[in-house]
């Protein structure tokens, strides 16, 4: 899914207007999550300071497509606790009978900064963030109010003239829990500010998120963000997390989770001192349940797929009590023998089964021991995995690098550089200090160019290391495109200018394009067949006025969701233009047009692109028309669809 939003509806001369475009990649990993993966990055022409990524999500419980209801009908998967699944890992939610539990793992590599298990507010309504209301004078009538993710929580009852207590307006007795989006009272419905880590610190297993174990419930929700930097025209920042949903009676296997997350791509590092520190152990920190049973085994083996190198981790143990609740249990004072290991990757796998035989999935992790450190300077690219028989399989024009350098005897570092194949070689850094002798540090480079390597070829990189007496270092980096599919972009206005139309019409005209391209991207395989580019245009139709601030973007009083009235707006017809669409002079019948087509890929080229802008800019031209009674002065906007569609041969 991909979202582009910009500040102000309408482009204004002298006015900032910066863009973002969002995208949201969910998938499957190996062990049956899904994981979800976000990008915001800014493609407007300007930079946004202190910028922060959000996410939000309105949680329930379902079951059969449905909020889960108990045995006399009542819906119970909403106002529920949010509880933590301790260092930093996360947070889950259980329905009071134990049905069905979901579970957020936030501890990724790109996890969020902050997060917090408090409620959620409609987006398109939570606009201001913070308002101030001067009054008369600043005297009469002076208020503030902060809207969500900013949102104070309130007090659930106060004093009745009556006598004993009432609830407020921002408490529902029937529930019993506070209305949406309010939580309780001194919590916030997600940050104080954007540097607020809310729940992301919580340690305790199963803990309740804010507040006390038996402390009012509300309508449960989470929010994330990213850390607050300054994004750059074409910088991006990231934001990922993973979620597990079990239902009682259907999951029967035991289910862990390690604080170990190294993949090939992303490895854990560990130095040779480091592992001396260890005494050549690997601390296993995590948690595990089980629905149904008393008894689990966990077991583990280090680069083998053969079921006889397994061997025994631990034996846990919970009560019949603990099983029926999915108690989750903490994994301490754990560990694993690294001894005897080589230098380099090596691959960690995972797995439990309990005393009925039901086994849970494999959870794999990726370390890399580095080389001793010696008195030559090393350098070693530790992501993404790649190797000469195996090189990274990239789609795109760019890599992100890391790796770790270090120098036994050198307080300076000359020079770090790298080579393309026998393109010229780059300097990426000149006289970098060495205060930690003897230890590795880390670098990393973002978005490391590679559009110099056009092809499907195995392609090579070199990082060279220089210190300050002479001594160099070297390691390699294997590349390769894999063939993908087809990129179209467009310019997002076209004009055709200021007209007088009447009944019957007047000259076609062409249209100008003030900034951007049509351009068709192919990154099909070689000998692929052409594809052509088509254009729909829907009406131009009169474009209504937008205001640049609208609605109070107060949710203060949002309680549930209530589907739109029927019948309760009037549509007006909209006030449009009748045009005739002339493609080389001649009159299209269609509401699609043919507008170009690609050049075959009989080349070794990865990338082919074919630019369309000068053809659509010779050829196309639109005679423009009133209704019998004319049209009104103003702006006239249509819609268009640019697509590939396959080319006849």
């Amino acid at each position: 899914m991909v979202f582009h939003q910009k500040a102000f509806y309408a482009y204004k001369k002298g006015r900032n207007n910066p863009e973002i475009t969002t995208t949201i990649k969910l998938s499957f990993n190996k062990v049956g999550r899904v994981q979800t993966k976000i990008a915001f990055k800014n493609t407007g022409k300007y930079a946004f300071g202190n910028f922060v990524g959000l996410s939000n999500h309105d949680l329930s419980l379902n079951k059969d497509n449905q909020e889960i209801r108990d045995n006399r009908g009542k819906p119970i998967g909403n106002y529920v606790k949010l509880r933590a699944l301790g260092n930093q890992r996360g947070m889950y939610m259980q329905s009071g009978d134990n049905q069905v539990r979901t579970t957020y793992y936030l501890n990724r590599e790109n996890g969020p900064a902050g997060w917090a298990g408090r409620s959620s507010s409609k987006s398109y309504i939570a606009t201001k963030g913070f308002m101030h209301n001067p009054g008369l004078l600043e005297l009469i009538g002076s208020s503030s109010e902060r809207y969500y993710p900013w949102k104070i929580g309130k007090d659930d009852h106060t004093w009745s003239l009556l006598g004993g207590t009432k609830p407020t307006k921002f408490f529902n007795d029937d529930i019993p829990g506070y209305r949406s989006p309010y939580v309780a009272e001194k919590l916030y419905n997600a940050f104080s500010d954007h540097w607020d880590k809310g729940d992301l610190e919580r340690k305790e297993v199963g803990a309740r998120l804010g507040v006390k174990e038996n402390d009012y419930t509300w309508d449960a929700g989470l929010t994330m963000r990213t850390s607050p930097r300054d994004l750059l025209t074409g910088q991006t920042i990231k934001l990922e997390y993973e979620s597990q949903i079990d239902v009682k009676g259907t999951t029967f296997n035991p289910v862990f989770e390690l604080d170990l997350h190294g993949t090939s791509d992303n490895p854990q590092v560990i130095s040779d001192k480091e592992l001396q520190d260890s005494k050549g152990k690997l601390p296993i920190t995590g948690t595990w349940y089980d629905f149904d049973s008393t008894d689990v085994t966990m077991y583990y083996s280090i680069d083998s797929e053969d079921p006889e190198d397994d061997q025994i981790l631990f034996n846990r143990s919970q009560s019949q009590n603990d099983a029926f609740n999915g108690k989750l249990n903490d994994i301490t004072k754990v560990s694993l023998p690294l001894k005897g290991l080589d230098p380099g990757m090596h691959t960690i796998r995972f797995y439990m089964i309990d005393k009925e035989g039901h086994r849970s999935q494999m959870q794999e992790h990726v370390l890399k021991i580095s080389k001793p450190v010696t008195n030559e300077p090393q350098i070693d690219v530790t992501s993404p995995g790649a190797t000469s028989k195996n090189p990274y399989k990239v789609y795109g024009e760019s890599i992100d690098i890391k790796g770790t350098w270090s120098d036994k005897d050198s307080k300076k570092i000359k020079s770090i550089s790298y080579q393309i194949n026998n393109h010229d070689e780059k300097i990426i850094r000149e006289n970098i200090p060495n205060p930690t002798l003897g230890k590795q540090n880390i670098g990393d480079i973002d978005g490391l160019d590679i559009a110099c390597c056009n092809n499907f070829d195995k392609n090579k990189i070199v990082f060279k290391i220089v210190d300050e007496e002479g001594l160099v270092g070297t390691d390699s980096f294997y590349f390769q495109h894999v063939p993908g599919g087809l990129t179209l972009s467009a310019p997002e206005e076209i004009d055709f200018g200021t007209l007088a139309v009447s009944p019957t019409g007047g000259t076609p005209v062409k249209p100008t394009i003030k900034e951007g391209n049509i351009v068709l991207g192919d990154y099909r395989q070689q000998d692929a067949p052409p594809i052509s580019v088509s254009l729909k245009m829907d009406k131009f139709y009169k474009e209504e006025e937008h205001h640049d601030d609208q609605g109070g973007g107060d949710d203060s009083l949002a309680n549930i969701d209530v589907p739109d009235k029927k019948d309760s707006k009037i549509e007006i017809p909209k006030e449009a233009l009748v045009h005739d669409v002339y493609w080389k002079d001649k009159l299209i019948n269609s509401d699609e047009l043919i507008i170009g087509q690609s050049a075959q890929k009989t080349g070794p080229q990865w990338e082919y692109k074919t630019n369309l802008t000068e053809d659509v800019l010779k050829n196309l031209k639109i005679r423009f028309r009133s209704g019998e009674n004319g049209a009104s002065s103003g702006k006239y906007v249509s819609h268009w669809t640019w697509q590939t569609v396959d080319s006849v041969q």
